[in-house]
Order: C-alpha cells, then structure tokens, then sequence
C-alpha cells in the first residue's frame, strides 16, 4: 500500500454478542492491520457494548466505539460508521462473519492502484453458524454465473446492467476510496439500502474493481438481517415473493433509481441515464400491479414485449408472480 494511506473498518452492530468478539479477532489478525475500527452500535440490549469495550480498552489507538441512544437501523448505522471513519480506504464490516486474514490487503491495493478514486469487492464463502463451508460461494447464491463475470470485463454498460438487475457485491465484502464518500452519503431515507446504493453508485460511475476471491466468511444463522446468502427452496421462493408484494419491494425500487437519478444525473452520460430510467420504468409498472387481473394482465405482457422481466427481474419468476400472487 502507497505510503501515507491508511484503512478504517465502518462496522454496525446490533445484540451481536453471540459472534462478535470472533468478527473483531480476525479484523485485528489482518495481514494488514486496520489503522480504525469504527463501532457504531445501535442501541443493542444484550452485551454487545462490553465486548466491545473490553476489545476498545485492549486497542484504544484502534478501536472508537460508538452507542446509538435511539435505534437507527442497519442503514443509517452504517451511514455514521462511514462518516466518523478517517481512512484513506474505508471496509465495510457486519458483526457475524470472519474475515480470511489477507482480505484488507487484497481490497485495498484494488483500491489505491486504481487509476481513480475506487470501490472494491470480492466473493464470500457461505458456512452454517459455526463456520462450516456449505459447499457455495456468495456469488453463485446471487446468480453470478462465469458467463455473467465475463460481462464485468466489458464495457461500461454490460457491467452496468448485471448491477441493474441485482447487485452482486454485498456490504460484508465492500470498500471504497473515502474521497468517494460525499458521492454515496446521505443513504436515501429507504429502509436497508446502504449495500444496494453503494453498489449501484458505483456501478453507475464505473469505478468497481472486484476478485473472484473468497475473502469472507459469510455466516448464516438464525438471526441475519440479511438472507442473501441463503440458497432457497421453491416453497420459500414462493414465500419470498408473497412477500415482496406484501413489502411493496417495488416501490422501494422506485424510490430509489429515482433518488439515484436525482444524485448523479450530472455525472453520467447520455446511454447511462437512459439505462436507468428504462430501470426505473420497469419498477413503477410493476409498483402500480397491485390491482385487478384484468387491469394487471396488460402491463405483464408489456413488460414481457419489452424483455425487462429478463432484463432488470427474475424472468419467468417474476411473470409467475405477477400475475398469480398479487
């Protein structure tokens, strides 16, 4: 790493107590140490603040710890967290999994090699909660096929759609250059976005730089905030997508391409604007199908003329869903 640059770990927790401690370890085991670790907890009720008081009067150059008196939520927890770190490279942390000991190091030089102010992000290996390997990567649980790797190694646009259509970086493997920070804060006022956001800003402005490497491990359990590293049965499919309508996940889409076009419009180019809204259309459509069959049944087959349940959905899935779940 050039000298002069240093690295900040922005992590969020919540009654994180049964993992923890095990999470900080391998931060602080790092081939590259971090210079901070910014712990902003969020109001948590069990003994999350001791172990991480014990950690901070072990490292107190290290380690700045944060209490949230009022729950803020993953989303603008995390937003604190990235505003109090001073870095030069800022990684981003969740309080459950183990971090493999050269992952700063790898992000990092990802980063400061860039020929501009960068993210990064790499793979993650999935374990049960006692870190045992299900066998799956994080990439693959998100449909990240080796045909769809080829397109990051594209143009601006074929990388920019696969974004558009799910995001395949996650919070727990992500960092950034912190000139970047005044681009990605504030989140939109959207309820669990932080991940989401920052993976398509930067998508947006084409400066990802990713590894195939598993630098993560990714714990499941029972109490994730996030199941994206899940891999789901039908019967949960069909449960998950009961309830994205119940959620109104469409709305939340809309929402936010319409807050990123509102951010960055100055930014992006003409073809890069018009990817966007085409995104943005297809979510207002989909929004506005909460109605009848006969109302509904139309705007299925538009979306299907225009191929964006293939484009920016789950392709025949999501045809299923709107037309028999709503």
């Amino acid at each position: 790493m050039k000298t002069g640059n240093t690295v900040s770990v922005a992590m969020a927790v919540c009654n994180g107590k049964r993992y923890l401690a095990q999470q900080l370890q391998s931060i602080l085991h790092q081939s590259l140490v971090p210079d901070e670790i910014v712990i902003c907890d969020d109001a948590s009720q069990d003994s999350t603040v001791e172990i991480a008081n014990a950690f901070q009067r072990k490292y107190p150059d290290i380690i700045n710890l944060i209490r949230n008196e009022n729950r803020l939520g993953a989303s603008k927890n995390f937003e604190l967290a990235i505003r109090l770190s001073t870095g030069t490279v800022i990684c981003l942390a969740d309080q459950d999994d183990v971090w493999k000991p050269e992952k700063i190091q790898i992000l990092s030089t990802l980063i400061l090699n860039a020929k501009q102010p960068a993210g990064a992000f790499a793979n993650s290996t999935i374990t049960d909660e006692n870190l045992k390997p299900t066998g799956e990567n994080h990439w693959q649980i998100r449909g990240f096929s080796p045909a769809l790797l080829d397109f990051l190694y594209g143009d601006h646009l074929d990388k920019l759609s696969i974004f558009l259509k799910r995001v395949p970086a996650a919070g727990h493997d992500m960092a950034f250059h912190s000139s970047l920070k005044p681009l990605l804060l504030p989140f939109p006022n959207l309820p669990e976005c932080h991940d989401t956001w920052i993976g398509l800003v930067l998508a947006l402005i084409n400066v990802w730089n990713f590894t195939g490497e598993e630098l993560t491990m990714f714990r499941q359990h029972d109490g994730n905030a996030s199941q994206s590293g899940r891999n789901k049965s039908l019967l949960q499919q069909w449960h998950e997508a009961r309830k994205s309508i119940t959620d109104d996940s469409f709305a939340w889409h809309t929402a936010l391409y319409r807050e990123l076009l509102a951010r960055l419009s100055s930014r992006l180019a003409p073809e890069v604007i018009e990817l966007v809204r085409d995104r943005l259309d297809h979510s207002q459509r989909r929004a506005a199908m909460n109605t009848n069959f006969a109302r509904r049944l139309p705007m299925v087959l538009h979306e299907l003329q225009t191929k964006r349940y293939f484009y920016y959905a789950r392709g025949w899935k999501s045809v299923f869903q709107d037309l028999f779940l709503r």
